[in-house]
C-alpha cells in the first residue's frame, strides 16, 4: 500500500521491536492489534485504531485502511489553512467550519482522570465547547469519582462518526468496535479545546 510500518510484538516470548520515544513521535497513526487490553498512554495524542489479532490477520488491508481513515485530510498545497475560529465564534463561522470538513459530525467521548474530579469534567467541557465552535456535536461520558455520568447509549455510539477518549486511566473501548477512535489526555483536551 506504499506506507511504512514498525511493529512491536508482546507475548509469551517477551517483547520484540520495542518502540522508542522517537518511533512513537514519528508515527502518524497507531494500530493496537491485540486480544488483551494494552495501556495506550504512551501513544497519547496519536490516532489509535484498536482491533483484534485475528482481524489484523484476516482483513489486513481493511485494518490498514481504517487506520489511515483516522488521519486528517491533507490540506491542498495552494489553499492556506483556515484560521482557528475563536471559542465564541458566531453560528455562521461554526457552520462554515462544519461545511469545510464535510458537514457537521457527531462525536461521542469519554473523559477520566485518576482522581475523577476536576480534570474529568474540565476536559468534557472543553470538548463540548470545541465541538460547538466547529459546528459539530459531541456527547461526553464522564467517568469520575462519583461514577459514570451522562452515559453513552448504544444508539449514541451507533450514530457517532468518531470517538474521543481523553483519559489518564484505563478506559474500556470494546463498545466502540469499528468506530474511529482518537485517544489523548485530559490535559491535552483542555488545552487544545
Amino acid at each position: 500500500m506504499g506506507h511504512q510500518i514498525k511493529v512491536e510484538t508482546q507475548g509469551s516470548a517477551g517483547k520484540k521491536g520495542v518502540f522508542t520515544e522517537e518511533d512513537v513521535a514519528d508515527a502518524d497513526v497507531v494500530i493496537l492489534a491485540t486480544d488483551i487490553r494494552i495501556e495506550p498512554a504512551r501513544f497519547a495524542g496519536k490516532p489509535i485504531l484498536e482491533t483484534s489479532t485475528s482481524e489484523a490477520i484476516r482483513n489486513t488491508r481493511e485494518v490498514l485502511g481504517s487506520a489511515l481513515a483516522l488521519l486528517p485530510p491533507e490540506p491542498a498545497a495552494e489553499v492556506p489553512a483556515p484560521e482557528k475560529a475563536p471559542a465564541a465564534a458566531a453560528p455562521e463561522a461554526a457552520a462554515a467550519t462544519a461545511a469545510a470538513t464535510g458537514g457537521p459530525k457527531r462525536f461521542v467521548g469519554i473523559t477520566s482522570c485518576p482522581t475523577g474530579i476536576a480534570h474529568t469534567f474540565m476536559a468534557a467541557a472543553a470538548l463540548e465547547k470545541a465541538a460547538k465552535a466547529l459546528g459539530h456535536t459531541i456527547k461526553v461520558e464522564t467517568q469520575g469519582s462519583v461514577g459514570a455520568k451522562n452515559q453513552l447509549t448504544p444508539e449514541d455510539i451507533a450514530a457517532a462518526d468518531a470517538v474521543v477518549i481523553a483519559a489518564e486511566t484505563n478506559v474500556d473501548t470494546s463498545r466502540f468496535g469499528g468506530k474511529r477512535l482518537y485517544m489523548t489526555s485530559t490535559k491535552e483536551a483542555m488545552h487544545a479545546g
